[in-house]
């Protein structure tokens, strides 16, 4: 406990919550050190500076691949296709540590209801095209799915977020940045 160095992306990062995330659910005290950016703290792990990270997909997947980092587990209920070989969250023994990133766009509120859903329509129509999935796949990601996409869908994981989150900030000690 706290003798093994874990690389993050920086305080409050998406790395630092899935880490702290870990640490929540399995107990594991490690040695957080906080980096500029999740590029500096792959580098140092592919480097063996650093003992552990939390990284994200797109950024791990090609390290992996290329047999420069390990994988131990996938924060996810199944294995990612970029990385076969490595368990999920449940096979690794912490079924619990299910970790997705996701990206949205956001518009002021009071945003005109028809721009709102011009700019849906834009979306989902960009995120079916079959080039761009595939895409998004080949950077260790998973676009993301029709029921997942809109207004409602969105501001239904911000509020499931931020509760979860929550509980996860307070008991890592995370301060507000």
């Amino acid at each position: 406990p706290g003798r093994v160095s874990n690389a993050n992306a920086g305080v409050g990062s998406t790395n630092h919550l899935a880490c702290a995330l870990f640490s929540h659910l399995t107990g594991a005290r490690m040695n957080d050190i906080p980096y500029r950016g999740e590029g500096p703290a792959v580098n140092d792990i592919v480097a063996q500076q650093m003992d552990s990270a939390c990284v994200l997909a797109p950024a791990a997947v090609p390290q992996i691949a290329a047999g420069t980092m390990r994988g131990l587990l996938t924060a996810a209920t199944t294995r990612n296709p970029n990385a076969p070989n490595v368990p999920s969250a449940p096979e690794a023994g912490v079924p619990d540590y299910i970790f997705q990133g996701w990206n949205a766009i956001f518009a002021p509120r009071g945003t005109p209801a028809p721009v709102v859903a011009r700019l849906d329509q834009a979306v989902r129509a960009a995120l079916n095209d079959p080039a761009i999935r595939r895409r998004i796949e080949e950077l260790g990601s998973i676009p993301a799915a029709p029921d997942q996409m809109g207004p409602e869908a969105l501001n239904a994981l911000v509020r499931r977020e931020v509760d979860r989150w929550a509980t996860v900030v307070r008991a890592a000690g995370i301060p507000p940045q």
